[in-house]
């Protein structure tokens, strides 16, 4: 019998029972992959380590109002700092919502967190969604209306 109790597969299972999902579990490299909604997130273990570390793909930045969005999600850094970081990644033009929870936190406050997080994620996507759009459109706009 194995006595060994794993308190971040703990979090996950009670992550998953809330979510209506009670396999859930991490795969054999220590993550976990959601969709939550139209946003992915990873949920990893790192060996040594007492926190789960949690990924949100916000999407690319668009080149338009590239300085108006980056100053935005800076903004939203410093506004939703209980609930991650938001990285940017220069080579692939993304940004990612990252949370670090310790293990060892009470389940509820676990879920409550995740919670956040999740749903900061959800706004910061559809923003960056947004915004994309937008460049689309306008881009679509110069194309069929060239300047005079």
């Amino acid at each position: 019998m194995n006595d060994y109790f794993d308190p971040a597969s703990y979090q996950l299972q009670c992550l998953g029972k809330r979510m209506g999902i009670p396999t859930l579990k991490f795969d054999d490299d220590g993550q976990c992959l959601l969709e939550i909604g139209e946003t992915t997130v990873l949920i990893e273990t790192i060996p040594d380590s007492d926190y789960l570390h949690c990924y949100a793909d916000l999407g690319a930045i668009p080149d338009t109002e590239r300085a108006l969005i980056l100053a935005e999600l800076l903004c939203a850094n410093l506004a939703y700092n209980k609930c991650g970081i938001i990285a940017l990644d220069p080579t692939e033009k993304r940004a990612v919502l990252l949370l670090h929870i310790d293990v060892n936190t009470d389940a509820e406050i676990f879920i409550e967190r995740f919670t956040l997080f999740s749903q900061r994620a959800t706004l910061l996507q559809s923003r960056l969604i947004q915004a994309a759009y937008e460049q689309d459109d306008h881009i679509r706009k110069y194309h069929h209306y060239p300047k005079l």
